[in-house]
């Protein structure tokens, strides 16, 4: 997967096949509503957590879900939407070190979101 911000691109290796087993460990086979990217983003969460994904994993994870979530729309967990808004960006934070401080509060932030979700 190529991402892009601002002028900047880098490329993730985040494959069909890793979605997929993520879907499938989500016991989710389609994303058509908010509980189901929020069942997804959190157990993509927990993997970055206990170091099964990366951050660059979590990265393109969340810019699937911020995707998908736009078309359905975010009225039940608008911090969803902002996280995911966020976390599609962490790729990019992590390799300037003049953005590394948005990247520990992304992060906080991230913490934070997950733990109201998961409620």
């Amino acid at each position: 997967m190529k991402y892009y911000s601002d002028k900047s691109s880098i490329i993730i290796s985040y494959t069909d096949s890793d979605w997929d087993k993520l879907l499938e460990s989500s016991n989710v086979s389609i994303l058509e509503n908010e509980e189901s990217v929020k069942k997804v983003f959190s157990l993509a969460f927990e993997w970055f957590i206990s170091g099964k994904y990366s951050i660059d994993d979590l990265s393109a994870v969340c810019m699937k879900l911020f995707d998908i979530l736009q078309v359905i729309g975010s009225n039940k967990y608008p911090e969803l939407f902002d996280a995911l808004d966020d976390g599609s960006e962490l790729s990019f934070y992590i390799r300037k070190p003049d953005l590394l401080p948005q990247f520990t509060k992304l992060l906080e932030e991230f913490f934070d979101i997950y733990e109201g979700l998961n409620k």
